[in-house]
């Protein structure tokens, strides 16, 4: 492993944060809002506090149609704001009551799969095939203002979401470098703004898989999780009494076959960590990676999408075979619903309960009724809806992208 720092010390790999945070404190630096980043939280439960719409009578409330094709995850600002990438513009922004352009940024890379990040001063960031991670601040309607970008000297564009630190102080992202990998911690705010921190490199490619971050309070507090292309999972410490400073602590094979398309890691409540391979999906250890008892959870094909985290324990995601799972916290299957169509896109989870997700070119809301799942209500878009997953937003609406080059805003009619 190779172990690139500014700082002027090593730090041992073993020391985590000298004070964890209070769970109570956790996630200070997302924008307050009902969804801010890719499958929600930094943890990436999936778990939404607001209700999505969840009775038959869904509309489109409005649809936005871009240039490109949108693989990105759609993420919500304070104010309403929806954001998410569109072709090489790569972030724009739309009002969320009628769906109008407020903003793009020009002169990028290819949005492709980055989803944005929302901090709680404003500052959204997102990755972009230009091989640069972008700082942009919403300015209201006209140009966004570009705060920074940094660059991966390598082959290296970045195709997952970032994570924020609670203490606002790092910015996490991986590179889907074609031959290695990299985790990389930037300086968001003092300056010099987007200046690396630290990186870590590790053997294989993360690409899709976005790093999730420990912010459950406990003692793997700050611990930050990666997934790579070859089915392993990896935990990296981020800071050394206080001070931002990574190490690698641990990696694990899950098991599975080489990929291009790999899923994110999920940190249960617990700490445990979940993640999908191309055998299924496997929940581990935090202390040392070791596979707990009753996983893996075997599928009938490969698991790209996240794993989403239901308020009882239960992981809801589908696989690419078309099968969607519903498993029990101890591995064992709750119940499973076939010929969905590919799962590319990961569930979220309403307050209620409700289960949202889109299979080949379908939008679903699912109910968990125990022992069988049932579909609440279906949308059918033109073309298949690839790595886009739904956000949950406030007064019961759903967002979500398709490769039909629309973003669709679905909402619960009085």
């Amino acid at each position: 492993m190779i172990f690139r720092s500014v700082l002027s010390v090593l730090i041992p790999a073993l020391l985590l944060w000298m004070t964890p945070l209070p769970s109570s404190a956790a996630e200070p630096q997302l924008a307050n809002s009902p969804w801010p980043m890719f499958m929600h939280d930094s943890r990436h439960t999936g778990r939404a506090t607001v209700n999505g719409p969840s009775t038959n009578a869904v509309q489109v409330l409005w649809s936005y149609k871009t240039r490109s094709r949108i693989k990105t995850s759609p993420a919500i600002g304070a104010d309403g704001t929806i954001y998410f990438g569109a072709g090489f513009s790569p972030i724009c922004a739309l009002n969320h009551t009628n769906g109008a352009l407020k903003w793009c940024t020009e002169g990028g890379g290819d949005a492709s799969v980055s989803s944005p990040t929302i901090a709680s001063d404003g500052t959204i960031y997102m990755g972009a095939r230009d091989n640069k991670l972008w700082a942009v601040r919403d300015n209201g309607p006209g140009a966004p203002l570009v705060l920074w970008r940094y660059k991966i000297f390598l082959d290296g564009d970045i195709l997952s979401s970032p994570a924020i630190d609670p203490l606002g102080d790092a910015v996490y992202m991986s590179c889907g470098c074609l031959s290695t990998g990299f985790v990389h911690a930037l300086n968001p705010v003092a300056p010099p703004e987007g200046a690396l921190l630290w990186d870590i490199q590790i053997p294989k490619s993360t690409r899709t898989s976005a790093p999730a971050l420990d912010v459950t309070g406990g003692p793997y507090q700050g611990t930050l999780y990666t997934g790579s292309t070859d089915g392993s999972l990896s935990a990296f410490s981020t800071r050394s009494g206080g001070v931002p400073s990574g190490a690698l602590k641990w990696a694990v094979f899950l098991g599975g076959k080489s990929t291009r398309n790999n899923s994110s890691p999920l940190i249960r409540d617990d700490g445990s960590i979940c993640m999908g391979t191309t055998v299924g999906v496997s929940c581990v250890d935090p202390s040392d990676g070791h596979v707990l008892p009753g996983w893996p959870f075997l599928t009938d094909g490969l698991v790209s999408a996240t794993p989403a985290l239901g308020a009882d324990g239960t992981l809801y995601f589908g696989s690419e075979k078309g099968t969607f799972y519903a498993v029990n916290s101890n591995g064992s299957l709750k119940w499973s619903m076939a010929d969905l169509g590919r799962f590319r896109s990961s569930a979220a989870i309403g307050a209620n309960g409700k289960i949202y997700t889109a299979g080949g070119k379908t939008v679903y809301c699912l109910n968990d009724n125990g022992g069988a799942g049932s579909i609440q209500w279906t949308y059918v878009t033109k073309s298949p809806i690839q790595w886009s997953s739904p956000a949950i937003g406030a007064n019961k609406t759903l967002y979500i992208g398709s490769t039909d080059h629309y973003l669709y805003a679905f909402k619960e009619q009085p």
